[in-house]
């Protein structure tokens, strides 16, 4: 997983349309068996609170690999049967079997899905819960014009990498949704709610949808340039998403953003 710094500030600056997704994955989370909750990816914490309050007299443990993102999470009074750990979770196993293994927006930044969704549903006591969504807009204006721009010959040997294998703009970090049906209908006797979701959001000001993606998938490709070469590679983009994004007389741009969602019991 991506270990470059995340922007706390950055990523919430279209906060209620970024958490929205995960409220809603939660709304369709039932009755739990005993065990313990995962957030993992718990980013700024909100969903892990979200939880942590539902389900009071459980044990929630809320994973990160960012110290910004739990410092931001770390803000606020912490509910006591909340905790908070920094981990990568590329490699990670409950330490305690699990009731609960809730991830919003995380998992696409992990690869092998036809080994990492199973191996999360073994992790979960009979009746236990894996809740999941994440984005898959791969194919749309948003990410494919960053792949672009990436492969020109004066970013593609910085940028290029990014593209192939392993790297955060490869056009497939998610995968159709028959394909998660697939690999976890074999170890989810409770059945799987899988659904996606196409969120046209309204955005105001100017280079919105660049603002948006620099809080999440541009990330990783900024990082990669030195600070004097961002200027003009956001300008770029920024121009290209223009004329795929227009914006309305009214000045609002409107932002189509497809979401896959998958609540599987064991």
């Amino acid at each position: 997983m991506d270990s470059a710094a995340w922007n706390p500030a950055q990523y919430l600056k279209f906060g209620d349309a970024r958490l929205r997704p995960g409220f809603e994955l939660l709304a369709r989370v039932g009755e739990l068996p005993p065990g313990v909750l995962y957030d993992l990816g718990c980013g700024t914490g909100d969903h892990a609170r979200a939880i942590a309050a539902r389900w009071s007299e459980r044990k929630l443990v809320a994973l990160d690999h960012s110290p910004d993102m739990l410092r931001k999470a770390q803000g606020k009074p912490t509910p006591t049967n909340l905790s908070w750990l920094e981990a990568d979770i590329a490699g990670w196993s409950a330490p305690e079997p699990a009731a609960l293994i809730y991830s919003n927006a995380t998992l696409h930044w992990l690869p092998d899905h036809a080994r990492l969704f199973p191996h999360l549903l073994t992790q979960l006591v009979s009746g236990g819960v894996l809740a999941v969504q994440m984005p898959a807009n791969f194919h749309e204006p948003s990410h494919t014009l960053i792949r672009e721009l990436a492969l020109e010959p004066r970013y593609r040997a910085k940028l290029g990498p990014l593209t192939g294998p392993g790297g955060s703009l490869r056009d497939d970090l998610v995968a159709a949704p028959e394909f998660y049906y697939g690999v976890m209908a074999p170890f989810a006797s409770g059945g799987i709610d899988l659904w996606q979701t196409v969120y046209t959001t309204v955005l105001s000001g100017e280079r919105p949808v660049l603002e948006w993606i620099k809080g999440s998938i541009l990330r990783p490709t900024l990082d990669r340039l030195a600070e004097a070469e961002r200027p003009a590679f956001e300008d770029e983009l920024a121009a290209r998403l223009a004329e795929a994004y227009p914006k309305r007389g009214d000045g609002i741009t409107l932002f189509p953003f497809r979401r896959i969602f998958f609540v599987a019991r064991r």
